[in-house]
């Protein structure tokens, strides 16, 4: 016997059959667990919408909503998406069982009930889910330790530059020419861009988050496509070395085509991966930037012969994130890798981090072409 750790866990029970639904409900109070129990999906289904069960044990022929429908409804809310489901059913096609893994169940065990069997799947379940907690617990932990360490830093330094620049200027406008002012009020500004890029991406990250769980923004999202991505390309990337004074380090080497995501997130995309390729780099140092095809993907690797990252580092790429700050004094909040990251995501596609510490970093973007979708 699997002893199961309890920490007043509640199981929800969907099962039609009161004499196998009766069965499960003596081993789950043998293991000491709080049970919820019902025979009717549609009302299985609304009481994990309300108590938030720690684990679902649900028939797949459940009265008037099945194991199936009940999966694809758990699947669409925020709060019941990550409840772990054993499914029950009472044969072992391989169809069936196919179906429901790839609908989201963690386990499928088939009629009649083994005890044993299902003390396992239990216990193994809620161990799991116990990990799964405490690894966000972790991760949340650690985004707000950064937010804590890089944050106020990041929006304290534009803002003391302007306040600084604005004070000297109303204290000695009199007796200052023309060009000290303007010289002061470049200042203002810089430090007013910087404080204003921070807090649009600072936005942007959170909207970017919030659109995964919303299927009527993401579908609208998707929707949107650019018929010339070497345009958007050119365009960003001579804007973004044109701003480091970097324009005779950049390479070009582009294939056109159509792509499956809007013209402003494939911008937002290239700003935040370039603006890297040239705070990461030395001036003097090639920035290349290549585009083509491949079985309908079309892909984008930005370069850099400069500071590099560790398998380490590439692993862990988050927002609020700055790797060996204490050694490399630099700008930013750590969000550009971390937005152009979730970006290629939410349209499907996959980025790519190649790098050799205090060498070389290619970035690569693979999106599905235009009309690949169809």
């Amino acid at each position: 016997m699997v002893k199961i750790n309890n920490e007043t866990k509640t199981i929800l029970v969907i099962e039609k059959d009161s004499q196998v639904r009766k069965h499960i409900e003596e081993i789950l109070a043998s293991e000491k667990l709080s049970t919820i129990a019902t025979g009717n999906g549609k009302k299985g289904l609304r009481l994990a919408q309300e108590q938030i069960p720690d684990l679902i044990i649900c028939d797949r022929n459940a009265a008037e909503l099945d194991g199936y429908s009940v999966l694809r409804k758990l699947g669409e809310k925020i709060s019941t998406a990550a409840i772990p489901v054993i499914l029950l059913a009472e044969d072992g096609e391989r169809s069936a069982w196919r179906r429901a893994m790839e609908m989201g169940a963690d386990d499928y065990l088939i009629k009649p009930i083994v005890t044993e069997e299902l003390r396992n799947a239990i216990a193994v379940r809620l161990k799991k889910q116990k990990i799964y907690q405490e690894s966000t617990n972790q991760e949340l932990e650690e985004l707000r330790s950064n937010i804590t360490n890089y944050l106020p830093h990041e929006l304290r330094t534009p803002l003391t530059g302007i306040l600084a620049s604005s004070d000297f200027l109303l204290a000695e406008l009199e007796s200052l020419d023309r060009e000290v002012i303007q010289e002061m009020l470049q200042c203002v500004r810089f430090s007013g861009e910087r404080l204003g890029r921070l807090i649009k991406n600072c936005s942007l990250y959170w909207e970017l988050e919030q659109l995964k769980n919303n299927p009527d923004q993401l579908k609208a999202l998707r929707d949107s496509h650019t018929t010339s991505a070497m345009s958007v390309i050119q365009d960003v990337a001579n804007k973004q070395v044109r701003g480091a004074k970097r324009e005779t380090d950049l390479q070009l080497k582009l294939e056109d085509a159509g792509v499956e995501i809007g013209t402003s997130c494939l911008a937002k995309l290239l700003e935040e991966l370039i603006d890297n390729a040239c705070k990461f780099s030395q001036p003097g140092t090639p920035i290349c930037v290549t585009s083509n095809l491949k079985n309908d993907r079309f892909i984008v690797s930005v370069s850099d012969w400069g500071r590099g990252m560790t398998p380490q580092q590439i692993a862990t790429i988050a927002p609020y994130v700055q790797f060996e700050r204490q050694i490399h004094e630099q700008q930013g909040a750590g969000l550009g890798l971390a937005i152009a990251q979730r970006i290629t995501e939410l349209h499907q596609g996959q980025l790519l981090i190649q790098s050799k510490p205090t060498k070389q970093t290619t970035v690569q973007v693979c999106l599905p072409k235009f009309g690949s979708k169809l």
